[in-house]
C-alpha cells in the first residue's frame, strides 16, 4: 500500500533471551519492532524515549530505532487502535459500562483507552485481584471512581454491562482443547445486544467468539 522497501517478519523469543534479541535486532539494522505478551512491560527499561500512551500505561508494543541518534523510542499503538475499533462500530462509551477481564499490559492499555474515551464505569476482573487493584491505583488519581475491581465474576452486574473485553490469553490456540481454559466468561451469561472485544487472535474464531455469535452479540476482533 505504501510502497515501502521492507519486510515484516515474526520471531518467537524466549523470555530469558529478550534483551539479547532486542539489542541484536537493532544492531542488525531493524528499523522497528512490534512486541506481544509477555514483553510489553519488560521492554520499558531498554527504551530511551516513550510516547504519552506508553508513559501512562508503562506498556510498549512498538519500538522504533533511531540509529543516527543511538536511541530507541517506544510507542503504545494498542490504545489508538482499540479506540478506532470502538469508533468503527459506533460504540457510545459515555453511556456504557464495561467489563475488562485480565490485568496485564493489554488490560492496562484497554482501561486507559476507555478512560480517555470517557467510559461510564469500568469493572475489572482478574484471577489475581491484586494486579487488578494496581490498575485502579494507577489511574484513580486522574480518573477517580471510574474503576471497580471485582473478585468474582459472579459479582458482575452483567445486565448493566454493554462491552466485555477479554485481555487474557484464555482461548489461544495452545489452550484450545483444554476445557478449563476455553472461555473467559460464564457459559450461562446471555451476551445478546452486547459488544464483545476478543483480544486473542490465534485462533481467529475462539470459543468466546463462537458464544458471542450464538448469542447474537456484536464481535470486535483483536486482529
Amino acid at each position: 500500500k505504501y510502497n515501502l522497501d521492507a519486510v515484516y517478519l515474526s520471531f518467537e523469543v524466549a523470555v530469558t533471551d529478550f534483551e539479547t534479541a532486542l539489542t541484536g535486532g537493532f544492531k542488525l539494522g531493524f528499523s522497528g519492532i512490534n512486541l506481544t505478551m509477555p514483553f510489553k512491560e519488560d521492554s520499558i527499561k531498554f527504551i530511551n524515549e516513550l510516547d504519552e500512551n506508553a508513559k501512562a500505561t508503562g506498556s510498549v508494543n512498538t519500538i522504533k530505532s533511531d540509529i543516527q541518534n543511538k536511541s530507541i523510542r517506544g510507542f503504545n499503538t494498542d490504545i489508538p487502535g482499540f479506540i478506532k475499533s470502538l469508533d468503527d462500530h459506533d460504540f457510545d462509551c459515555e453511556k456504557s459500562n464495561c467489563l475488562v477481564i485480565g490485568a496485564g499490559a493489554a488490560a492496562k492499555s484497554t482501561v486507559y483507552a476507555l478512560l480517555k474515551s470517557k467510559i461510564k464505569n469500568i469493572y475489572i476482573y482478574n484471577r489475581n485481584s491484586i494486579k487488578a487493584a494496581q490498575i485502579k491505583i494507577l489511574f484513580n488519581k486522574t480518573y477517580p471512581g471510574k474503576i471497580i475491581v471485582i473478585e468474582d465474576l459472579k459479582q458482575t452486574p452483567i445486565n448493566e454491562i454493554k462491552l466485555i473485553i477479554n485481555c487474557t490469553p484464555i482461548g489461544m490456540k495452545k489452550d484450545y482443547l483444554k476445557e478449563n481454559t476455553l472461555i473467559p466468561v460464564p457459559q450461562y451469561w446471555d451476551l445478546k445486544i452486547k459488544f464483545i472485544f476478543e483480544m486473542v487472535y490465534n485462533p481467529l474464531i475462539t470459543h468466546l467468539i463462537k458464544k458471542t455469535l450464538k448469542d447474537v452479540a456484536e464481535v470486535l476482533y483483536g486482529t
